[in-house]
């Protein structure tokens, strides 16, 4: 009898190491997928839609309790928190392909937005001032922004700075990207 009880002891203790370690295993990966829900995850830069402010394959994380908390896999929130401010830089699926894009806001609900042939944002029919900025490749109103990094030469693009009555920001055009539908 004793022989029968020592024998079933260590199979009870290895099913019991097993169920810990398989709690724990567990346990850690709902730690990391209910932080990605809840509080940052991270992204990065898909394409140079945002230069200058981020280049392409840029790494960022994104403070999800900035605007709520959302349901898991919807677009519903559980608690919302505030709304996108003009200037904010966020993060969403495109509609056509589902892809993560990563923007800045720059009208808000209820706004009438129009960009004219040069490119120039017009808000509620107010244009969004902005100035020339000139020798961009020699830093100082730029960060030092090489070629490279902006993947076509300088004298192909616009660089300016525009004024929010919140923000400053510097932006580029393509100089001979189309601005209007055809």
């Amino acid at each position: 009898m004793k022989d029968q009880e020592q024998k079933s002891m260590p199979k009870k203790k290895l099913s019991t190491e097993l169920a810990k370690g398989m709690f724990s295993f567990w346990g850690v990966v709902l730690l990391i997928l209910s932080i990605r829900w809840l509080f940052v995850e991270p992204y990065v830069i898909p394409s140079g839609s945002m230069i200058p402010g981020l280049l392409v394959h840029d790494h960022i994380i994104v403070n999800k309790l900035e605007y709520g908390i959302r349901y898991p896999f919807s677009s519903r929130f559980l608690w919302q928190r505030r709304i996108p401010k003009r200037g904010d830089v966020v993060v969403f699926r495109s509609v056509e392909d589902r892809k993560f894009m990563i923007k800045r806001v720059v009208g808000l609900p209820g706004d009438e937005l129009f960009l004219d042939e040069e490119g120039q944002v017009w808000i509620n029919d107010e244009q969004l001032p902005r100035s020339h900025i000139k020798n961009p490749e020699k830093g100082g109103e730029f960060y030092s922004l090489s070629e490279r990094s902006l993947m076509a030469r300088y004298e192909d693009y616009d660089f300016f700075r525009e004024v929010t009555p919140r923000h400053e920001y510097r932006v580029i055009y393509r100089k001979a990207a189309s601005r209007l539908d055809s």
